[in-house]
């Protein structure tokens, strides 16, 4: 009882830890997944293998009644994963990403030595925002990175036209 009490906690464990990493999962060959075949498939049909579960197949996998706090917080995991889909959210982190490199690209503006960083950063903040838009119009993250991004590279483009001004004897 206790192994199957920890194929389910395996399992919750698979699937959020799987949200931040876009890497595959390959489940292991137990007797709960006699049914399923042991491949490499991407976290989203996982995903919608969860979603897909009903209680009397969970009840099947685990070998057990389920107690009411459980079938509570399975159908709640099951809601979250499906707006989490549903939005983008839950499909790779190409937006946090996005995000994080314009974040990056903005604050290494300001460090001496370390501002030829910042353009590499923000192109690629653009790419990543506008890759994972398109895939998911929702997605703030990847709009935020996009935005920083511009916005990083406006600031790149004001301070070379000021520093090219001031060496050209402009001022």
């Amino acid at each position: 009882m206790k192994k199957k009490i920890g194929l389910l906690f395996s399992i919750i464990f698979l699937v959020c830890s799987s949200f931040t990493s876009s890497a595959s999962f390959t489940p292991v060959q137990k007797k709960a997944f006699t049914s399923t075949p042991a491949l490499t498939f991407p976290n989203h049909f996982f995903h919608q293998y969860i979603i897909s579960l009903n209680l009397k197949e969970l009840k099947k996998i685990i070998g057990r009644r389920l107690t009411f706090k459980e079938k509570l917080g399975f159908k709640l995991y099951q809601h979250q994963l499906k707006r989490q889909l549903k939005n983008g959210e839950a499909s790779g982190n190409n937006g946090t990403t996005s995000l994080v490199l314009g974040i990056a690209g903005i604050a290494a503006l300001f460090i001496p030595y370390v501002q030829i960083a910042a353009i590499p950063c923000l192109i690629l903040a653009l790419i990543f925002g506008y890759n994972t838009k398109r895939k998911f119009p929702k997605n703030k993250d990847a709009k935020t990175g996009i935005l920083l991004g511009w916005i990083g590279l406006g600031l790149v483009a004001a301070t070379f036209a000021v520093v090219l001004t001031i060496f050209t004897g402009g001022f």
